[in-house]
């Protein structure tokens, strides 16, 4: 705990989870040190809602960690690593406690920053890929809009008059203190989205929670409707979209969180990224909150 810093804790508290997968360590436990409510603002409950979005990346990578063959074990004075191989893929889970920037050479040329974490990979099948940085979504609990992150949300849209807010007060969140809202008074289309990097020979499945903003019964156009999408990209060329929604006859929807998933199929071998994207069809406005994703890795 660094006083009131939520980052500094949160990078030490996300170096101690992966230098205990570094170590090869059979499972994680994270518990709060008081108790938390999840939506009253402390310092605490921040650590709290801050700590399950690494426990939702960590998660993700349950196949590779659970089903992957492993092939080795390293360290230095600073740095920790495990290197794994699943479906032609390297994966190091990697850790710099210095605060110094490092490069490891082995299994492969790696840069790490000072006090970073996280996995890097390559395709074993492609002698000119290098090892890189696995971009995860970002604020996947909708807690933070820092303009710094590389892979924050995004916004777009078609006509005028939307927005993408974080909301912190006068509202009931799902999880923590802040929901994401879509709002587009005269928009066709309101997006938001963020992008990240894949595995290919898996599938995916996102998911979000969302309710109507405004009172119970309030009664919406029957076009207005979220969707979410998870789009598939080769470089610039988009090559797969899997979508779901959900839309209701009487134009109607109630106060309670309302749960949408997509998946997608195999993705392709020349696969390179994702977008994860949540819309809304038309003029309305939208409360989201706890999104998640997950992988599942094809049998080798």
């Amino acid at each position: 705990r660094y006083g009131n810093n939520i980052d500094e804790t949160m990078t030490t508290i996300r170096a101690q989870a992966f230098s205990a997968i570094a170590n090869d360590a059979s499972g994680l436990m994270f518990y709060p040190d008081v108790r938390v409510r999840g939506q009253d603002g402390t310092f605490d409950e921040r650590i709290w809602e801050h700590t399950y979005h690494l426990i939702k990346e960590i998660n993700f990578w349950r196949p590779v960690l659970e089903l992957g063959e492993r092939k080795e074990i390293g360290k230095t004075d600073d740095t920790e690593w495990i290197h794994f191989t699943y479906n032609n893929y390297d994966v190091v889970f990697l850790v710099n406690h210095g605060r110094r920037d490092a490069t490891l050479e082995v299994p492969g040329s790696m840069e790490i920053n000072g006090r970073e974490s996280g996995v890097w990979f390559r395709n074993m099948n492609d002698e000119d890929d290098p090892f890189r940085k696995f971009r995860f979504p970002a604020n996947l609990g909708f807690h933070s809009d820092k303009s710094g992150d590389e892979n924050r949300w995004s916004l777009s849209g078609s006509g005028e008059g939307y927005q993408s807010l974080l909301l912190r007060e006068g509202i009931s969140p799902k999880n923590g203190e802040a929901v994401l809202s879509l709002s587009a008074s005269r928009a066709v289309s309101v997006v938001s989205e963020t992008t990240f990097d894949l595995l290919t020979g898996s599938r995916l499945e996102a998911g979000i929670w969302f309710k109507k903003s405004g009172s119970a019964g309030d009664r919406h156009a029957a076009e207005d409707y979220p969707v979410l999408t998870l789009e598939i990209w080769s470089d610039d060329e988009r090559i797969q979209t899997f979508s779901s929604s959900v839309k209701t006859a009487n134009g109607l929807y109630d106060s309670n969180w309302v749960r949408l998933i997509t998946k997608t199929g195999e993705l392709p071998s020349h696969a390179t990224h994702a977008r994860l994207t949540i819309g809304s069809t038309g003029p309305g406005s939208w409360l989201i909150d706890d999104a998640f994703l997950k992988m599942e890795l094809m049998q080798p």
